[in-house]
């Protein structure tokens, strides 16, 4: 406890005479139980030196105070001497650390018979306080003087440790300077420091040392790792292997995990022998041993070898299977904007039996390059299915076929099987009877000046399948388009500005879901064209050849959409 001015005054008002050394020695394990011992006093009434084994002890509370100067004599009246310096604050010390201690006295009063004399410090004779000088009348005697100089008071240790409270002037005008000449020096790290001169005069140096408990040290407590979160399952053959994101802890008292457990019953808990995949770029690790066709729930926690098991994840669901066995004999057969596919059964079953079996194409030129299946099966249902296709050069095409099981695992696949080239849609001689009607978007069912853009909308036509855009009457081809997984398009194009003024129709030509030729209609009034022309069957000639649609590179740069296959989704 750290002793308050008022206390320590009144310690020092009872202090006389004079201090030779004394040594105290501290030894401190530094456990914090310790009690708090009483005060080490040091004065000018004591000598000898104290040995005090500690335990727990971290601290040392000083206060340390210069002796006063003494009163000096003028004209017959006392004038005195200044306070002596005053030091306080607290230190930390180890375990067998030495501190020395050596109090000053204070400056002796001056008399009729002259200055007083100097204070002392028994071990430090070079911080005695100076002597008061004397003063004379006019015959030379002796009628006073000033009051002599306080001696400073010491604490050393170790590693320079030093503090010195200088001791205070000697009253009157022939007054003695005290030791330091008035300057503490604090040589030390001293916390709540007090660096100045004592609040009264006429006292002798003093030096206090309360040695104080070590603190309790403040309990930390570690929290532990945190869920990783990620987690995936790939299943096999009485396997799985699980994929996961650890998640590091950003809190001062968080540990990340020294190790790793799975469990799968969210209570009983086991090593994990976990890598890092960096193809992936997720730690993972793999389960043998499992039943095919039982359901896990697969759980994944840390472990800190400070703070114990970290909170487990969220499960992640795996189902070992063996998985169906291949089909065969696959077959495609090329026809107008698309393939017929046939194969036979797939050779096994599997563990959770075939739900159906998926026809996945690999196409490659153009934007795209990527596998996706196009027609899913149902198991019991005739082995066949019709594939749209992109007529334009530049794209080629190969197939292959899957089952799939009950829980939407993929086996073996087929053979790989290249397309044949399928033909383009059919562009009549004539106009073909419709399969119904071409749109425009609202509002726009007015005239169309030859050589402007129409945009045009159609439905029915087999997925992913080329439509072939064309006017009329003598066939032109105009554009193309691919229609999306639900069989529709929407194009633009551009009629030819040589087009004569009056009646034209827009042909959509392509083919339906079973294969069939199918041909969207759309009547148009076209104006600004050319003034006269020929007629063929009572309609205006539009001014090409039947032979141009065979055109390829004109269908192919003009407004074909993106290739998007009904039920067509990218495989892992």
């Amino acid at each position: 406890m750290q002793l308050t001015s008022p206390s320590r005054r009144a310690l020092g008002l009872a202090a006389a005479g004079v201090l030779s050394l004394s040594t105290l020695v501290i030894g401190l394990p530094g456990t914090a139980t310790a009690e708090t011992l009483e005060i080490i006093a040091f004065d000018a009434d004591e000598t000898g030196s104290v040995e005090v084994p500690l335990t727990g002890y971290c601290a040392v509370d000083w206060w340390v105070v210069g002796g006063s100067g003494g009163a000096g004599q003028e004209d017959g009246a006392a004038v005195p001497g200044t306070a002596g310096g005053e030091i306080r604050g607290t230190s930390a010390v180890t375990g067998g650390e030495i501190f020395s201690f050596s109090a000053g006295t204070v400056g002796a009063d001056a008399d009729v018979d002259g200055g007083g004399a100097g204070g002392t410090n028994a071990e430090e004779p070079d911080l005695d306080g100076g002597a008061g000088g004397t003063v004379h009348d006019a015959d030379d005697l002796a009628v006073g003087g000033g009051g002599g100089g306080g001696a400073a008071s010491v604490v050393t240790g170790p590693e320079g440790f030093s503090l010195i409270a200088y001791g205070g002037d000697g009253g009157g005008d022939h007054g003695g300077l005290g030791a330091g000449e008035g300057a503490n020096v604090v040589d030390a790290d001293l916390t709540d420091l007090v660096d100045g001169a004592y609040d009264a005069v006429g006292f002798h140096g003093r030096i206090e040392g309360q040695i104080l408990p070590c603190a309790p040290e403040e309990e930390v407590v570690l929290t532990a790792p945190l869920a990783p979160t990620g987690l995936s399952a790939v299943d096999g053959d009485g396997r799985v292997t699980v994929r996961f994101d650890p998640t590091w802890s950003e809190d001062e008292n968080g540990t990340d995990a020294d190790a790793w457990e799975y469990s799968l019953d969210g209570v009983h808990y086991e090593p994990a022998d976990v890598a890092w995949d960096e193809a992936y770029r997720k730690e993972a690790f793999t389960l043998i041993g499992l039943t095919n066709g039982t359901t896990y729930s697969i759980r994944v926690r840390g472990v800190s070898d400070l703070a114990g098991h970290g909170t487990p994840s969220e499960p992640v669901t795996s189902r070992p299977f063996v998985a169906p066995g291949a089909p065969g004999g696959v077959t495609v057969t090329p026809g107008t904007a698309s393939v017929r596919v046939g194969w036979s059964a797939a050779s096994s079953a599997g563990t959770y039996g075939i739900h159906h079996y998926a026809v996945d194409l690999i196409m490659s030129g153009g934007e795209m390059g990527d596998r996706s299946t196009v027609c899913e099966v149902p198991a019991g249902a005739p082995l066949t299915c019709l594939v749209g296709l992109r007529t334009e050069a530049g794209y080629t095409y190969r197939i292959v076929v899957s089952a799939v099981d009950g829980v939407g695992h993929s086996g073996a696949d087929s053979a790989v099987v290249p397309v044949g080239t399928p033909s383009a849609p059919s562009v009549p001689a004539t106009v073909p009877t419709s399969n119904g009607d071409l749109t425009r978007p609202a509002g726009q069912s007015g005239s169309v000046a030859a050589g402007s853009a129409v945009e045009i909308s159609g439905s029915g036509y087999l997925p992913g399948s080329t439509v072939s855009l064309i006017v009329y009457s003598t066939p032109q081809v105009v554009g193309s388009a691919v229609a999306d997984e639900n069989g529709r398009f929407t194009a633009t194009v551009t009629l030819p500005a040589g087009l004569t003024s009056g009646a034209h129709t827009l042909v959509a030509s392509g083919v339906d879901p079973s294969g069939n030729p199918r041909y969207l209609t759309l009547p148009v009034t076209v104006t600004g064209g050319t003034a006269t022309a020929a007629t063929t069957g009572g309609l205006a000639y539009t001014g090409a050849s039947v032979a141009l649609p065979a055109l390829g590179g004109l269908a192919a740069l003009a407004l074909g959409g993106a290739l998007v296959v009904a039920g067509r989704r990218t495989r892992a």
